[in-house]
């Protein structure tokens, strides 16, 4: 009778542990499905914060682009108007910044001739007729300058776009101006690199200043490695060996 309620129990407790794993089976079974599903939703859930965080960027990138246009176009229209304002012999404009280069470069090439005196120096001839013009120079070279350092540090996309609405304003004269502000004392240390990582004076075509045997080689010593004149050289603008015509 031991023996069968012996085998008994055993049978029973064999049963139980088989419905214990079953059990278990459909607890793992349940738990997984449940992982899944919770898996799903972490993933959709991350979905939908990295949307969020997209939009949010374009959002913060759109009103970051609007504060920097409002304040860019304002700059270019106070530089527009003070331009505007320039007067010299019964010309404004860009037309009285044409008059004080003719000013400010030798008579001689001025008048169209190609015999001065072989010491003249543009860049130092530029630094001392500088002077009598400083009134209006300074500040329209200053200008230039902030509008290219407000550009440069900030944190907007496509600022090439930027500084080519600046160089679009610029006539020839005032390039020829630009570049020789460039190489001397006034601008070779902050307004030189700006105006050269810009590329403000692509569409320079005074290239007198460099072939003009009345000049060293000053200018073209400085501008050598430039894009523009690096392109001169390429279309035929400048001798094939510069520094041997000037």
């Amino acid at each position: 009778m031991f023996g069968g309620i012996t085998a008994l129990f055993s049978g029973l407790a064999f049963a139980g542990l088989i419905f214990t794993l079953f059990v278990q089976k459909k607890e793992l079974q349940y738990q997984r499905e449940e992982l899944g599903h919770l898996v799903e939703e972490q993933r959709q859930t991350k979905g939908h914060l990295k949307d969020q965080a997209t939009h949010l960027k374009s959002q913060s990138d759109f009103i970051e682009r609007q504060i920097f246009e409002n304040n860019y176009f304002q700059l270019l229209s106070t530089f527009s108007t003070f331009v505007s304002q320039i007067s010299m012999q019964d010309r404004s404009g860009s037309d009285a910044l044409e008059v004080i280069y003719t000013r400010i470069l030798p008579s001689n090439h001025s008048m169209g001739e190609r015999h001065a005196p072989s010491s003249v120096r543009i860049i130092e001839q530029y630094e001392v007729r500088f002077q009598h013009h400083k009134n209006d120079l300074a500040p329209y070279f200053r200008l230039i300058y902030n509008l290219l350092k407000f550009i440069d540090q900030s944190k907007i996309e496509n600022k090439a776009f930027y500084s080519n609405l600046l160089r679009a304003m610029l006539n020839s004269s005032e390039l020829s101006l630009l570049s020789l502000n460039c190489a001397s004392c006034y601008g070779v240390e902050k307004m030189a690199p700006l105006v050269k990582k810009f590329n403000l004076l692509k569409h320079f075509d005074d290239f007198s200043l460099f072939n003009d045997e009345a000049y060293d080689c000053s200018m073209l010593d400085f501008y050598e490695k430039w894009d523009f004149i690096i392109l001169a050289n390429k279309s035929g603008h400048l001798a094939s060996d510069p520094l041997t015509q000037l």
